[in-house]
Formats: C-alpha cells, structure tokens, sequence
C-alpha cells in the first residue's frame, strides 16, 4: 500500500515535470498526487505509533 502510494507520486512529480502535460493534465495529477501524500502520511503515522508501543517511548 505504502510503496503503491509513493509510485504514485513519483508518477504525480514525473507528469507535473513533463513540458508536454497540459495544464488539464498538471491538475490532475496535483490532486491524485496529494491523496497519494495523504495515503503515505497515514501509514508512516500509523507505523510510528505501532513502533512507540513496541519500544515504549517516543521516537
């Protein structure tokens, strides 16, 4: 899921960067790129707290 998400933004970045896309295109991709960050945050947050409670301490 994790590694799905950031392909996508890479995706996302690689489209954005592309002279050809158009602005249609950029739009697009800005907002499939930003529910992709949505997706890594939430699984980098929730794999932080599951790694707290393992060690018992803030990391």
């Amino acid at each position: 899921m994790f590694e799905d998400s950031l392909k996508k933004l890479e995706e996302t970045a690689a489209t954005i960067r592309d002279e050809n896309s158009s602005l249609d295109e950029c739009i697009k991709a800005y907002e499939d790129g930003i529910k992709a960050y949505e997706d890594c945050k939430k699984i980098l947050e929730e794999t932080k707290g599951k790694i707290e409670v393992y060690h018992g301490q803030d990391i």
